[in-house]
């Protein structure tokens, strides 16, 4: 989006809610943007995904239970 629309780095920053020196070092390469700071996840992209599924079917199991 910013190096294809042309859209300034500082205008980008503020729209998306981040810090304009963390988005520049990101388009720089200065910066992974798959590297993680802090702890490993506690749970796997499976069982991640797992939870997320039971969520949203427990969930529309309780808009179908409501009643009108």
């Amino acid at each position: 989006m910013i190096e294809d629309d042309k859209v300034p780095i500082c205008k980008a920053a503020e729209q998306f809610g981040v810090s304009y020196g963390y988005l520049y070092r990101t388009l720089s390469g200065e910066v992974n943007v798959d590297s993680r700071n802090g702890s490993r996840p506690i749970f796997s992209d499976e069982d991640e995904a797992a939870t997320a599924r039971w969520l949203k079917e427990m969930s529309a199991r309780e808009m179908e239970s409501k009643p009108g």
